[in-house]
């Protein structure tokens, strides 16, 4: 993903998050001298401006982290001037067969807003993330039951035109799933955690225009920065004819003025889970 690009059109993201945060995280409970470790932080806009002073002087250590190497670079530039030493982050990929022997047990809170409907395995990202929690620490993750992107990136991957740029390995898991929930918690109790609280949320967003929608899904594209600039005007063209095709969305006219809104529904799902104890 393009880091400027998505930090200008990630209003719903950063709404969605507060929502999030506001209604289902209960950092009463946190203590001070805890760790947090967020996975897919995207560009760290929303964790170092939002998330992070709501923790206020708890946290002895925050660790943000995301799959795009593009993303951690932006946040250390952009953040430079606010870091101190227990703040970081860092290029992470939880569905790698293997994490780094210094993340193993080190958290006692990992945190991760809309990012999780986009592994493609997420049975090994869990079984990793189980592993960097501390016993005792706890996960609270929301995911969409059901990715907005999924069908795009799915058809996109069998372009005859636009085939070889990766889009495959953003397709969750669970795509041609009829029970997504059902899915994500199996996964979760497989990898280990216990105590396991879900909560969904039917959701609508509504773009007033095209250009915003337009926008909003070229900033979650992870092959635009990829594409080469000759092949750039036909590739937007036709990634936007297909996202305009998807299934979560739909085109309302006011038959007045003939401006046309966009409309995109989905399920929101928050897991909140823990490890025991040893």
């Amino acid at each position: 993903m393009d880091p400027e690009l998505y930090s200008r059109n990630n209003s719903v993201q950063t709404n969605e998050n507060c929502h999030i945060i506001s209604k289902y995280l209960n950092m009463d409970t946190w203590k001070e001298g805890e760790s947090v470790l967020e996975i897919g932080m995207g560009n760290g806009k929303f964790s170092m401006e939002t998330f992070l002073p709501k923790l206020g002087n708890k946290i002895h250590r925050y660790v943000g982290s995301d799959i795009s190497e593009k993303m951690v670079e932006y946040a250390e530039r952009k953040f430079h001037q606010k870091q101190n030493p227990n703040i970081e982050f860092m290029k992470l990929d939880p569905q790698l067969n293997e994490i780094s022997s210094s993340l193993i047990e080190q958290f006692d809170h990992v945190v991760s807003f809309n990012c999780f409907h986009f592994f493609s395995d997420a049975r090994t990202a869990l079984k990793n993330i189980f592993s960097m929690l501390k016993p005792g620490g706890e996960i609270i993750a929301s995911l969409l039951e059901k990715n907005t992107e999924d069908d795009i990136f799915h058809n996109f991957s069998k372009h005859p035109r636009w085939g070889g740029y990766g889009h495959e390995k953003y397709v969750s898991t669970f795509f041609l799933s009829d029970n997504p929930q059902e899915e994500w918690k199996k996964t979760f109790i497989d990898a280990g955690f216990k105590d396991i609280k879900i909560f969904c949320e039917d959701r609508i967003v509504t773009f007033p225009d095209e250009r915003k929608f337009d926008d909003f899904f070229l900033a979650l594209d992870p092959a635009l920065s990829d594409i080469p600039m000759h092949d750039k005007k036909a590739y937007i063209r036709d990634f936007l004819q297909e996202v305009k095709r998807g299934t979560a969305i739909s085109i309302e006219q006011n038959m007045k003025t003939g401006q046309r809104s966009f409309v995109m529904q989905y399920r929101i799902m928050v897991f909140i889970a823990s490890k025991t104890l040893t």
